[in-house]
């Protein structure tokens, strides 16, 4: 019995020992909230000041500026200590530059030609103001307004009544070429504000068809850089009118090619083309053809015409000749052919002689003797009629042959004596009269004969 109570003393004892150091191990400042401590907080150490006490009781935070919560010495409190977003680190309130801009205009639809009034307005509505060597306001129109050179302004709670100019600087106050409205505001004071109205025309565009146009306002300042109104739209009726050029072929016209008109084309030989003309009229042009009076392309000739048997075909090659009597050569079925001489009856006052008559045949005249004979042969050629040839004149020049036409008036039915109707063009065209230049010859030889017999007598009377 005894021996069972020291047993059950050692064991209380060692379950007080190890409670004892389970409690005394369990404290404030380790970290861990323990309940049966009563802790409320533990930060792992026992320094008051931090939010947790040093007998681990939470601490009431003190107010400060960042905190989120506007105490009443502060103006405000964003939750930070950042300068420059409208609350200072200190939690007072910064002064701002804050320009608002809004555009207008009179007319939501217009058509062209028609004025549009457009409103700039413009106000500092921040606490602080607005400069930087004056605030600048621009407004650059569309491509297809014109501003007509005139504006109105009106300035309120202007405090330096420095007002507005119309220019910046250098910069004027309407630049044609990049069409820009430019003004200077100059400082620009919390709460004051200004309204800009012009006018603008609007114009008629290269192309048909309706468009709107878009157009904003920007002011610059130091504080605030660029900063750019609303947008107003302004829809422009444009239904064009009919024209040529339009590539709609309308009224009178023939054609309409739009760019294109005006553009010649090229027409192959003996073919044509058409094109459509500045005017919208279809033009009609022919190419080098047959019978152009001008040698193109393949052509051998061209006479201006598509006869056959001239010289010149139909498709301009040249035509072979057929031979004749009188053309200076000796073709089958003549005995010669002297040319323009043909038909010249030769002298057979001192010897037999021969020539070749208009019919291409050879004539032999013995000496003394007045007839003609042919092939050795003497024809006398006894007729009732005679001949009485009348040629028309020669004709031009073609192909190096004079033509012309010669008729028999009496009608006698023979080409005897017949004058030569073509001949050569390099060789002066004559007039063929056989018998009259036989008659001519023998004139010639009786007054030879005469003028010897008076000379013969002259030098018989001087021997004397």
């Amino acid at each position: 019995m005894a021996k069972n109570k020291i047993i059950f003393t050692i064991i209380l004892g060692i379950s007080l020992i190890v409670l004892i150091g389970a409690v005394s191990a369990c404290h404030c400042g380790d970290g861990t909230i323990d309940e049966h401590l009563e802790e409320e907080c533990d930060d792992g150490n026992t320094v008051n000041g931090d939010g947790c006490s040093s007998t681990c009781i939470i601490e009431e935070e003190e107010p400060f500026c960042g905190d989120g919560i506007k105490q009443e010495c502060e103006e405000c409190d964003d939750g930070n200590t950042i300068n420059g977003d409208g609350c200072s680190s200190s939690c007072l309130v910064e002064e701002e530059c804050n320009l608002e801009l809004t555009k207008s205009v009179d007319h939501q639809n217009a058509e062209l030609g028609d004025i549009l009034t457009y409103t700039l307005h413009y106000k500092n509505t921040g606490d602080k103001i607005c400069t930087g060597g004056g605030v600048k306001i621009q407004d650059t129109l569309d491509e297809n307004l014109l501003y007509t050179g005139t504006y109105t302004k009106n300035i309120l709670n202007d405090v330096d009544s420095q007002g507005l100019d119309f220019a910046w600087y250098t910069i004027p106050g309407y630049d044609e070429i990049t069409n820009t409205l430019t003004w200077n505001a100059h400082v620009v004071s919390p709460n004051e504000e200004g309204t800009i109205t012009f006018e603008t025309e609007v114009l008629t565009p290269e192309q048909c068809g309706d468009f709107e146009i878009s157009n904003y306002f920007k002011a610059w300042s130091d504080q605030e850089d660029w900063k750019s109104s609303n947008t107003v739209n302004v829809f422009i009726n444009n239904d064009c009118a009919p024209f040529c050029g339009d590539e709609i072929v309308n009224g009178d016209e023939e054609c309409d090619d739009g760019s294109l008109n005006g553009i010649l084309c090229e027409a192959g030989y003996d073919d044509f083309c058409e094109y459509c003309s500045n005017d919208c009229e279809l033009i009609t042009l022919y190419g080098e053809y047959c019978g152009d009076e001008i040698v193109n392309g393949c052509e051998e000739c061209d006479d201006g015409n598509t006869v056959s048997g001239d010289g010149c075909s139909s498709t301009c090659i040249i035509e072979e000749e057929e031979p004749f009597c009188g053309d200076g050569f000796v073709d089958s079925g003549e005995e010669c052919d002297d040319g323009i001489l043909n038909g010249v009856v030769c002298d057979n006052s001192e010897e037999d002689c021969t020539y070749c008559n208009s019919i291409c045949e050879t004539i032999t005249r013995e000496s003394s003797d007045d007839d003609d004979r042919r092939s050795g042969k003497t024809h006398e050629f006894i007729s009732t009629c005679e001949s009485n040839w009348e040629c028309s004149s020669w004709g031009e020049c073609e192909d190096g042959i004079l033509q012309r036409a010669c008729e028999d008036t009496n009608n006698c039915g023979t080409s005897l004596n017949k004058p030569v109707k073509q001949t050569m063009c390099d060789l002066e065209p004559v007039k063929m009269e056989p018998e009259k230049n036989l008659k001519n010859l023998l004139w010639l030889i009786l007054i030879l004969l005469l003028l010897m017999i008076i000379v013969i007598f002259l030098i018989a009377l001087n021997k004397k």
